[in-house]
């Protein structure tokens, strides 16, 4: 029950967190585990008389009765002042400022009050109260530091009786990449235009900069003089027809089909899922929607008719929820402003119905519209994706370019 009482109090404890450290991350810390038998790389301060037997060390042996080194270790550090604390001291170069995990292991071999207390740059970052003996206990906690050389302190109180440490760490903290429109699309970001399951696309005096995906049970219509610069991928043999100018490859590849109709999937639920940072009702005139210079989540719970502007830097990524359709009126644009490019924008239709883009309409963002059909005249800064059973993506001198990723 007291090791349970001490694991909850290591969870609390402000800017201590159990995480698990980057597989393949450097350990800024010198002679770590103590391999070299010594305290090369440290520094021992000491306040307080001489402990019994020895007030500190490194030893492959045993303290107080105990075996000092964390078991799969050769070597274990050891502290016993009486009536003082020990310090033991690095001091490391942190090569740039963001969040580290500070680690080690920590063992009193008396059931009494020990404590711990872990600095970085001068500051407390973690300090608890041991109130039971072995086995050793893992401490993993999370700390803001700056670039240059900082000071990495753990500083001991024993008890009545020695305390033993090992397998110090400081690593730089793992940081989940920002999701974009590409890494949340996976394999349905290589198309230009894809056709979902079942869809029939007809392209009309369209311009399509990229490939073209068409999965099970629909088809591609390339009339002329309509061009696709890229390559198309069918799921089975004869679904690309017409006299159109195709620059690329025309491949069977149903695997690939059925993981990009995947993906599709996946990536609408996903996006649908994402808690919103902003929300809007139907778009009836011309909005600016401004972000928050990191992941912006927008939910627009109606359609969209008129101009809608998404102004940030080049940081912001926009995942737009429409429930409804999008339907825009004349001249009426999708656009980006600031640094925002159209490779970070992705609207996301939640619903059904059809999507009707009209000639003088320019639209920066890829459009994910499972269960839609699409009538798109206008231009396109990025990709279309959708349909579905009985749904059609039908192209009418439109022009689609598909976008670039966000880096």
């Amino acid at each position: 029950m007291e090791k349970l009482r001490l694991f909850c109090r290591i969870l609390l404890t402000s800017a201590a967190v159990a995480v698990i450290q980057p597989a393949h991350a450097q350990n800024l810390v010198v002679n770590s585990n103590f391999a070299t038998g010594d305290f090369t790389g440290w520094m021992v301060a000491e306040t307080g008389s001489g402990g019994s037997p020895h007030d500190y060390g490194v030893t492959s042996a045993t303290d107080g009765g105990s075996k000092v080194p964390n078991p799969g270790d050769t070597y274990g550090a050891y502290f016993n002042p009486a009536g003082g604390v020990m310090s033991l001291t690095q001091t490391v170069d942190i090569p740039a400022a963001g969040t580290y995990l500070i680690s080690c292991a920590v063992e009193p071999v008396v059931d009494d009050q020990d404590t711990l207390t872990i600095s970085l740059g001068g500051a407390a970052v973690f300090t608890t109260n041991f109130e039971f003996g072995s086995p050793f206990t893992q401490i993993s906690v999370s700390a803001s530091a700056a670039a240059g050389s900082q000071v990495l302190e753990f500083q001991f109180t024993p008890g009545s009786g020695p305390m033993f440490f090992d397998d110090a760490g400081l690593v730089a903290e793992a940081v989940a990449p920002t999701p974009t429109p590409c890494s949340v699309l996976g394999s349905a970001a290589a198309g230009a235009v894809v056709g979902l399951n079942g869809t029939r696309i007809q392209n009309v005096f369209a311009n399509i900069s990229g490939d073209v995906c068409v999965s099970q049970g629909g088809w591609l219509d390339n009339v002329p003089p309509s061009t696709i610069t890229g390559s198309v991928f069918e799921f089975k043999n004869g679904q690309y027809s017409g006299r159109g100018r195709l620059e690329g490859k025309l491949t069977v590849n149903a695997a690939l089909l059925n993981t990009v109709n995947e993906d599709a999937l996946n990536a609408a639920a996903t996006v649908a899922a994402m808690t919103p940072t902003q929300v809007f009702k139907t778009i009836r005139r011309p909005t600016v929607i401004t972000g928050n210079g990191g992941v912006n989540v927008i939910d627009i719970n109606g359609n969209i008719t008129d101009s809608v502007v998404l102004s940030g830097n080049a940081h912001d990524v926009f995942f737009i929820n429409v429930s409804g359709t999008i339907d825009l009126r004349d001249r009426a644009t999708l656009a980006v402003a600031g640094g925002v490019t159209a490779g970070a924008v992705l609207y996301n239709l939640t619903g059904t119905g059809a999507v009707e883009i009209h000639v003088r309409n320019v639209v920066n963002g890829t459009i994910l519209a499972p269960n839609y059909s699409l009538e798109l005249d206008g231009d396109f800064n990025g990709a279309v994706i959708g349909g579905g059973r009985n749904k059609a993506i039908n192209l009418f001198e439109a022009r689609v370019t598909q976008a670039a990723c966000p880096q």
